[in-house]
């Protein structure tokens, strides 16, 4: 069996080396370690979304109050 070639990094071309295992190296460092994930269904993004939908709509009904005021002054 040949030895692996690097296809691509800064070791490119050369050929792969074994750890004390005998197994093939692989290119990442933490490979086989759990790796944390980004979790952007967590509750606190979609508390967060759901304060800014809460803002926005409150801020345009104050607007749309203030510009209804201010119509029923200039009558």
């Amino acid at each position: 069996m040949p030895i692996p070639k690097v296809k691509t990094g800064p070791t490119a071309g050369q050929e792969r080396s074994r750890n004390n295992y005998g197994v093939w190296r692989r290119k990442r460092s933490d490979t086989g370690s759990i790796r944390e994930k980004n979790d952007y269904s967590s509750s606190e993004n979609s508390n967060t979304l759901q304060n800014i939908v809460a803002i926005v709509t409150t801020v345009g009904m104050a607007v749309g109050g203030i510009v209804k005021f201010i119509r029923r002054l200039k009558k």
